[in-house]
């Protein structure tokens, strides 16, 4: 499979894919602002002006530094991505995408295939996506409409998750979760703020988080969960079968008990 080597962009860089099996390079500058080779089936790209270039949906694309922003729309093969100083906006395919550094925002929309990032400096927003690994993220984080995994290291801003169908697993976030409809259970490890949480409960699946401050969780009245909630200052529960009760810990059921729920601010 053919593939393009973007080693160096200077400006801002459009990536598209098309149904043609050509490759379009398109330049805002004179020529002399770009370098291009081929070899074994290889395309060589330098460029320091702003480049849009259409490729075979299926080719490989391999991007090094670009100095502003990043658009890649429309690519089912491969993408990689080392770093991007500028903003990058993502999506519209099913190629299996990985971008290393991110140092400005950071959109992923309507991207079927599996996402993961190393590290973006600016805010995170995701919508329609598929599996997702985000390994550092230094302000805020937005997922919406997830169809798979979602996997978070590190967030140094709030993080708003809403529809995800697979499990979500959040290593550590340094300022406030808000969560709903989550089908696909939770593990909030720590969250160093407020938690809110509102969502159905999946039969054989565990809700578990761990909050510095408050927790606020609401779920249907025809749940089917064991809880175990526990917290530091006060602690009010509304549950149909209270098994022990004390100031900072209530253990109790709903329906059959098909879910656990583990909450402790």
């Amino acid at each position: 499979r053919e593939t393009l080597e973007l080693s160096q962009a200077g400006e801002d860089v459009a990536i598209k894919g098309w149904d043609d099996t050509a490759v379009e390079l398109t330049l805002d500058e004179d020529e002399g602002v770009y370098t291009v080779d081929k070899s074994q089936g290889v395309l060589h790209v330098e460029c320091k002006a702003p480049l849009s270039i259409h490729v075979p949906r299926l080719m490989v694309v391999n991007v090094g530094q670009v100095s502003g922003n990043l658009l890649v729309r429309g690519l089912d093969g491969s993408v990689s991505v080392d770093e991007v100083h500028g903003d990058a906006s993502l999506g519209a395919g099913e190629a299996t995408i990985s971008v290393n550094v991110a140092h400005g925002d950071l959109g992923v929309e309507h991207q079927r295939g599996p996402f993961s990032v190393r590290e973006v400096h600016g805010d995170v927003y995701l919508s329609h996506v598929g599996d997702v690994s985000l390994g550092r993220a230094h302000s805020d984080v937005s997922v919406r409409d997830a169809a798979g995994e979602l996997t978070l290291g590190a967030i140094d801003g709030d993080v708003r998750l809403h529809s995800v169908a697979g499990p979500v697993s959040l290593e550590e976030g340094r300022s406030d979760l808000r969560a709903r409809d989550l089908a696909g259970g939770l593990a909030a490890h720590k969250v160093g703020g407020d938690l809110s949480l509102k969502t159905d409960v999946t039969p054989g699946l565990t809700y578990s988080a761990r909050a510095g401050s408050d927790i606020s969780a609401r779920f249907p009245s025809d749940t089917s969960a064991r809880f175990t909630l526990q917290a530091q200052g006060d602690l009010s529960a509304t549950l149909p079968q209270v098994e022990e009760q004390t100031p900072n810990r209530v253990v109790g059921q709903a329906g059959e008990g098909e879910a656990q729920v583990e909450l402790e601010a």
